[in-house]
Parts: C-alpha cells; structure tokens; sequence
C-alpha cells in the first residue's frame, strides 16, 4: 500500500495551525461587528465570540438588544460577520492557490471551510425542526424576522460549491490524501488549541453556556 495515496504530512501541518487561526478569525469577526454596532464584546472562550454577559442564542441577544439600546440589525451583521470572514478566508485561498498552486493556500482554504461545513451540516436536524436558536444563520434570520432557515440552505450551497472547486484544482490521485490529510490535521490542530486555550486563558467555565 502507498502510504503517500492517505496522507500528505506537509498538508496535515499546515491544516493544523490554519484550523485554529480560521476559527479564531471567524470569531474576532462576530466580536468586531459587535462591537462596532455599539454592543461591548469579548471572546468568552476560544471560539465564543459573543456580547459580555450574554450568550450566543437568541435569548441572550434579544437581551442583549435591550441593554444596550441597539436594533436588531446589529446582530444580523454579528452573526453573519463569522461565516463571511470563513468563506472569505475559504475563497481567497481557492482563488489564491489558481494563482499560485502553493498548498499552504489549498490547506489553508480547504481546511476553514469543511470545518465550518460540518458543524453547519451537523446542525441540519434543529434547523429542520424549528429547534435552533444558537447558529449563526438562525441568528441572523431571527433578528431580520425571516424564516429560520432563510440563511442556513445558502450557506451550505455557498459552503460546499466551494469544496467542490477545491477538490476540483488539484490532480486526482491527490485529493484523497489532501483532503483526509487537511480534516485530520485540522481536527487535532483546532480541537487540541481551543482546549488549551479555554483550560489555561478561558479557565474551564467557559464550557458553561
């Protein structure tokens, strides 16, 4: 068996430290748009970018609205702040790497947006039953009082064209250990900062929602 066919360790390293940067990125977006709508923000955690002293639901933003005497256009413009800066990150390296094939770009891109796609993904089911009320679409089209999955199918169709026209720049035997490589360095690079970063800087209480 051709180990090389599974795995590309140059694409895994770089997925590693683009996985965490990606979702940090995303999250400083939600803080940013908050903020400059008027709304003090913080990262209550890692990857929690959110009002202080409220969560990320509609519940915690609708008093959030209330407390700090700002419309609901605030929030739409925060909840969609983190998925453009993803998909922009996600883009631009697509369009970076046609432009020059270096795979720091591939990984790069490649890495921001499956992650993004499979928590989106996974959250189909709520969305599908009128039960979520913590994403960023839902947040978005609750406080534009559009139905609740008004963001959430764009999102996906936007999210996994993108995907498709990754895996599409680069030589067929290659996908597979690019791809593989990239989620599985992601994964651990992501999963294993955000842990670090909530038990040493965070402390524990941020798993607290």
């Amino acid at each position: 068996m051709n180990a090389n066919r599974y795995w590309n360790w140059r694409i895994a390293v770089i997925a590693s430290i683009a996985a965490p940067l990606s979702v940090l990125l995303h999250e400083l977006a939600h803080v940013g748009a908050l903020e400059f709508g008027g709304v003090a923000a913080h990262l209550r955690g890692f990857s929690m970018g959110m009002p202080i002293d409220y969560f990320w639901n509609f519940k915690g933003l609708e008093n959030a609205k209330v407390h700090f005497g700002v419309p609901g256009s605030v929030f739409v413009l925060a909840a969609l702040a983190g998925p453009i800066t993803t998909l922009v990150i996600a883009y631009g390296g697509l369009l970076a790497y046609r432009r020059v094939p270096n795979t720091i770009f591939w990984a790069s891109a490649f890495v921001a947006i499956l992650l993004r796609m499979v928590g989106v993904t996974l959250n189909m089911p709520r969305f599908i039953d009128g039960s979520m009320d913590t994403s960023d679409e839902a947040i978005a089209a609750h406080f534009m009082e559009a139905p609740l999955s008004s963001f959430y199918w764009p999102s996906l169709l936007v999210g996994y064209l993108c995907i498709f026209l990754l895996f599409k720049t680069i030589e067929r035997e290659k996908r597979i250990s690019f791809a593989l490589s990239a989620f599985i360095g992601g994964a651990v690079g992501y999963f294993s900062i955000d842990t670090l970063a909530n038990l040493l800087i965070f402390k524990p209480e941020v798993w607290v929602r």
